[in-house]
């Protein structure tokens, strides 16, 4: 019997035997070899994706810890003062008075009062000859010419100390300053006056205004009119006169959108005309109209004052995107201005006109943002 055990055991060590080496045999078949090929190019690829992933993973690491470091720099703040002929120089807004924005007369005879023109209730309950609200508006604002008496200059060159700034319309655009028009339902039509380079190089030391009616002398950076954060006014009344000294701060933030109050070069002069365009259009959008204190657009029309719920949601947003809302129309600018005025002295005139005239700081203090860079 143990015999019989024996040989059977030994017959399965010899099979065992035979198929180890019939096995190993088949490793030099070509089938083989191309598997171990195939596992050979797995391996290589696999070990390649690796080391991308791992790259990838370190650039994206190194990155954030490069961002962090950027972003952490700090803001310097230089601070120089120019004389009032290099710096960018004070821009002038007229506009009458709340008490005098429009002419009532001519509200009176379509009905309107001017309190409500003002509130955007700008429904004529008298009109005959059927006028558009542009032709009202029109009729019932000022011109600069019915505003203005006169407004003159003086400067530090002796060959040109005094100079009379034209402001007819034919004469706007003139050798001493350019004028502009721009729109508010409080006031109807602001002019404003920029002075030509080659005027305000001449350091300005006074500018005078007078004037037919009651006004606000807004001073501002060229171009800002519009911006409710960075305008300062003077209240000039007839009969009376006001002796006023301005200096004014200039920021210029280098950093644009990299700052932490990001902001557009393109804006410092244009602001006004991106706000114009940008409040008609935003109204013509979501309401289909605009309102007669607005510039006018192509393809545009003023809301139907008799849709009482359209003309106040039009109002509504008007109201919003010319003040709070107006960042998210326009960019801010980079070169701001702040202007701060001492305590007027006042007097009476004799001929009974408002004069106001203002003295500018010879020096402007200008104010650069910028960052230090990498290190």
């Amino acid at each position: 019997m143990d015999q019989h055990y024996r040989q059977k055991l030994f017959s399965t060590r010899a099979k065992l035997s035979s198929a180890e080496e019939d096995l190993l045999s088949t490793k030099d078949t070509p089938k083989m070899r191309k598997i171990e090929i195939c596992n050979k190019r797995n391996l290589v690829l696999t070990i390649k994706v690796a080391i991308v992933i791992t790259c990838t993973v370190l650039l994206f690491v190194q990155s954030e810890k490069c961002f962090k470091r950027y972003f952490q720099y700090d803001t310097t703040a230089t601070l120089s003062v120019k004389p009032t002929g290099e710096a960018t120089f004070l821009a002038f807004s007229i506009c009458p008075a709340f008490e005098a924005a429009y002419k009532n007369d001519v509200l009176d005879n379509y009905g309107i009062t001017e309190k409500n023109y003002q509130k955007g209730i700008y429904t004529p309950t008298i009109n005959p000859e059927n006028k558009s609200h542009e032709d009202i508006f029109n009729e019932a604002t000022y011109t600069l010419e019915e505003i203005l008496m006169e407004i003159k200059l003086k400067t530090s060159n002796q060959s040109w100390t005094e100079v009379a700034v034209p402001f007819k319309f034919e004469e706007w655009d003139n050798e001493i300053a350019a004028w502009d028009t721009n729109y508010h339902q409080l006031y109807g039509k602001c002019y404003t006056m920029s002075l030509q380079p080659d005027i305000a190089q001449m350091e300005v030391t006074q500018v005078q205004v007078e004037s037919k009616i009651n006004i606000f002398v807004f001073l501002h950076h060229p171009g800002q009119f519009n911006d409710f954060n960075s305008k300062t006014k003077m209240h000039s009344i007839l009969g009376k006169s006001l002796f006023i000294d301005i200096t004014y701060e200039i920021t210029v933030n280098t950093l644009g959108e990299e700052s932490e109050i990001p902001c557009a070069t393109e804006m410092d002069y244009a602001f006004d005309n991106c706000m114009s365009q940008e409040v008609v259009g935003k109204l013509v959008t979501r309401h289909g109209c605009s309102l007669p204190y607005l510039p006018s657009k192509s393809g545009s029309t003023i809301c139907n004052p008799t849709n009482i719920e359209l003309r106040e949601a039009a109002f509504k947003d008007y109201d919003f995107f010319t003040s709070n809302g107006q960042k998210q129309l326009c960019d801010r600018p980079c070169s701001t201005m702040e202007v701060f005025s001492g305590l007027p002295v006042s007097g009476v005139t004799d001929d009974g006109l408002a004069q106001m005239k203002m003295y500018p700081c010879v020096g402007s203090v200008v104010w650069t943002l910028a960052s230090q860079g990498l290190n």
